[in-house]
């Protein structure tokens, strides 16, 4: 499991953002390295999910958030196809907006806010 916090800097959120970005960078690496050997790798680069720890450590729903359901559901429908997949229509539609086309300093900011309803540890 990934974050698309893992994307851009995530302020209040730092260390837990580069360990969500190692993650992904990892498992596409693995990904090319075993699928000749026939294994499949597969990161699942999730937004904000309905899980307890979730509910307890925000303040507010994020928009996009989407439920485990349908973090499996994606995550079964690409294994074997790509070496990541994003659940939930929203965050498969901003994600390139955040890391492709918002200047790093803007993407930045949007996380700094978006994080600054973290009330505990971040979920996950």
């Amino acid at each position: 499991m990934s974050s698309l916090a893992g994307a851009q800097g995530s302020p209040g959120l730092a260390s837990y953002a580069a360990t969500k970005a190692f993650g992904a960078v990892l498992a596409e690496g693995l990904w090319a390295e075993l699928r000749p050997a026939g294994v499949d790798v597969l990161a699942c680069v999730a937004g904000a999910v309905t899980t307890p720890a979730y509910g307890q450590a925000m303040d507010h729903r994020a928009p996009g958030t989407v439920s485990p359901a349908e973090v499996v559901t994606a995550a079964l429908a690409a294994l074997g196809r790509r070496p990541r997949t994003v659940p939930g229509a929203l965050m498969r539609a901003s994600a390139p907006v955040m890391a492709r086309l918002l200047p790093r300093r803007t993407a930045i900011a949007v996380m700094g806010r978006a994080a600054a309803g973290v009330t505990g540890p971040p979920p996950g």
